[in-house]
């Protein structure tokens, strides 16, 4: 029952991307990742923040916090850990969660953002999710106008990273009337 749940709740969020009744702020996309790190490191989890970089972005805070716990949760998985960094630069912000497991192969790269695509060829649960992780993942960055993009590292591990455009910031205040 609980698998199904999970997988029930998944496929729903999936369909509902674009259509988000979450209201947009504009906000630091710094902090956003630090308290996910912090809730992260106090289940036990082996996530650290190795650099911020103030990064005011437009999101909604919610399914991007679900973006950020799906990716750190595949670090530890399978990669015994997640490092976190936080980068602007190029009118973006860059979210990159590395790990240093196995990485992928290249067919598994081009196939993870795929539904109920599972890198993992067991049908065991407890070693492999729905296969919508990294669906969902990608669908909330394009929901933002931003993008998932899932590297190898070298010499082993892996790179996914979640970019978004920085908020366009008013540089000076309106006159007042």
């Amino acid at each position: 029952i609980e698998e199904a749940t999970e997988l029930l709740e998944d496929i729903l969020e999936l369909s509902r991307q674009g259509k988000s009744s979450e209201p947009e702020r504009t906000m630091d996309v710094s902090v956003l990742v630090d308290d996910v790190v912090e809730d992260s490191a106090e289940t036990g989890s082996p996530v650290t923040l190795v650099s911020t970089q103030r990064s005011v972005a437009v999101c909604r805070p919610v399914l991007m916090r679900r973006a950020l716990r799906n990716l750190i949760d595949n670090a530890t998985a399978y990669g015994g850990a997640a490092r976190l960094t936080v980068e602007s630069g190029a009118g973006q912000v860059s979210v990159h969660i590395d790990d240093d497991g196995p990485g992928m192969t290249p067919e598994a790269l081009n196939k993870a953002t795929d539904p109920f695509y599972r890198g993992e060829a067991s049908r065991n649960r407890d070693t492999g999710g729905t296969g919508l992780g990294l669906t969902l993942c990608e669908a909330i960055a394009r929901a933002h106008g931003g993008s998932l993009i899932l590297e190898n590292r070298n010499p082993n591990g892996l790179r996914a990273t979640i970019t978004l455009p920085l908020a366009k910031l008013a540089t000076s205040a309106a006159p007042a009337r």
